[in-house]
């Protein structure tokens, strides 16, 4: 069973950060970063208080080696962390950011869901696991851990995004309890047509 911890801010942490973020996001970082987006991300880890920070990751860990991610964060929190988290990205990849405004631009449609989450409700930024450890409940661990959080912070509800087209991943969220509740017009970026399910859980 893997042993779940807080993510710190150290080096190895950062790598293995970067590495599993791209499950995550199915490269989406680097539409907004450009080719570097995974450097940059592992560069900011270490630093607190935003969107792609330790203290807002935990580990899913097999062996001494993370296997599993989770991002998760308040709502009460969500409009402050987004403000630094641009404010970031414009000190570290300003090139990289001007470089990619026509794709920024073409996903501009997906913010208009994906950018807003509920005071009273806990936002799942992110959650992957490495391929070699999937089917061994470390996805669920990780689940189960974001709701324990949630309920500590005083939140009611749960928020996610999941692109419309990872059927698996959408199937997983539905045994986990959520329920759809709006859906992002579709675009086409990187020869795939998707959009974005904003999905909920209630918890108390």
């Amino acid at each position: 069973m893997a042993v779940l911890r807080p993510a710190r801010a150290t080096s190895f942490d950062a790598e293995a950060f970067a590495s599993l973020y791209q499950l995550a996001t199915i490269n989406m970082m680097s539409g907004y970063l450009g080719p570097q987006a995974y450097c940059i991300l592992a560069r900011i880890f270490p630093l607190p208080h935003h969107e792609h920070s330790y203290d807002v990751t935990t580990f899913a860990v097999l062996g001494g080696v993370p296997v599993g991610l989770l991002m998760a964060y308040s709502g009460t929190a969500h409009d402050a962390m987004a403000r630094r988290t641009l404010m970031l990205y414009g000190r570290y990849a300003l090139p990289g950011l001007l470089r990619s405004i026509p794709t920024i631009l073409k996903l501009r449609p997906l913010s208009a869901i994906t950018s807003v989450v509920p005071k009273d409700a806990y936002y799942i930024k992110g959650l992957a696991v490495d391929p070699d450890h999937r089917r061994k409940g470390i996805a669920g661990e990780l689940m189960h851990c974001a709701e324990s959080l949630a309920l500590r912070e005083g939140c009611t509800c749960m928020f996610l995004d999941v692109r419309t087209t990872n059927a698996s991943a959408v199937a997983f969220y539905q045994s986990c309890g959520y329920k759809t509740i709006a859906e992002t017009p579709s675009i086409r970026h990187q020869g795939e047509v998707f959009g974005f399910l904003r999905m909920e859980k209630v918890i108390d």
